[in-house]
């Protein structure tokens, strides 16, 4: 219970305080198109910090859906290990 309170109010700052970012940079600069460029207005000295994280994002986002929908298909094939067993064995492809 505690857990889903936490996820919530934490949720809810987040998108409290990146909606005031994005409006307060938008307002700023209007030429400003898409989340990278507001950031590297916001923070100009981490341009490629922010570039490297947002393709680690992807990237990880992509592997683990790939993961998660390879381990499930297998397990529907072959039930005679649990979900789990065919996860852990897809993570340590």
């Amino acid at each position: 219970m505690l857990g889903t309170f936490l996820i919530v109010v934490l949720g809810c700052v987040t998108c409290y305080t990146s909606r005031r970012l994005l409006v307060h940079e938008k307002l700023e600069d209007p030429r400003l198109r898409s989340y990278v460029d507001v950031v590297c207005k916001a923070f100009p000295k981490s341009s490629e910090l922010t570039n490297i994280l947002f393709l680690l994002e992807l990237f990880s986002l992509s592997v683990t859906l790939i993961m998660l929908g390879s381990a499930d298909s297998s397990y529907s094939v072959w039930p005679a290990h649990s979900a789990g067993t065919h996860k852990l064995s897809f993570l340590l492809m």
